[in-house]
């Protein structure tokens, strides 16, 4: 099935995922490089990486931009 016949395509909520989009851009920049925290496959972020990402961007940078983060 491509993606035009995937009814649930073109349906998203923009605001969240303009937000998520943004958390993704910021914790590629933290870390200084690519993190795949979207599961493409699945349709669906990859809930297991984000912790241990949140974690490494802890220990260089302060609580405060982790605790935005999440």
């Amino acid at each position: 099935m491509n993606c035009l016949e995937d009814q649930n395509f073109f349906y998203y909520e923009k605001e969240k995922s303009d937000v998520f989009i943004l958390a993704m851009i910021v914790v590629d920049l933290a870390l200084l490089k690519t993190n795949y925290l979207y599961d493409v496959a699945k349709r669906r972020p990859n809930l297991e990486v984000i912790p241990i990402l949140l974690n490494k961007i802890g220990e260089r940078y302060t609580s405060n931009l982790t605790s935005i983060l999440g």
